[in-house]
């Protein structure tokens, strides 16, 4: 009996990390967007108080992604 029922949970199992991974990335690229979206938005000096530049942005959002 445990052999059928642990059987069963292997068949769900793939689909279910499969919506899992789906909806992580999601919350990823989303967070990603909304970072480069608001660090784009500020003003050279804005940036450079907090220690940024133009080129930095891309980075700090791909590090908040995987926050």
């Amino acid at each position: 009996m445990a052999h059928i029922i642990q059987t069963a949970q292997s068949y769900t199992n793939p689909f279910s990390n499969l919506v899992l991974r789906l909806r992580d990335a999601y919350a990823k690229r989303a967070t990603y967007n909304k970072v480069l979206r608001e660090l784009s938005s500020m003003t050279n000096r804005e940036l450079t108080d907090i220690n940024l530049c133009r080129g930095d942005i891309r980075r700090v959002a791909r590090e908040a992604m995987d926050l």
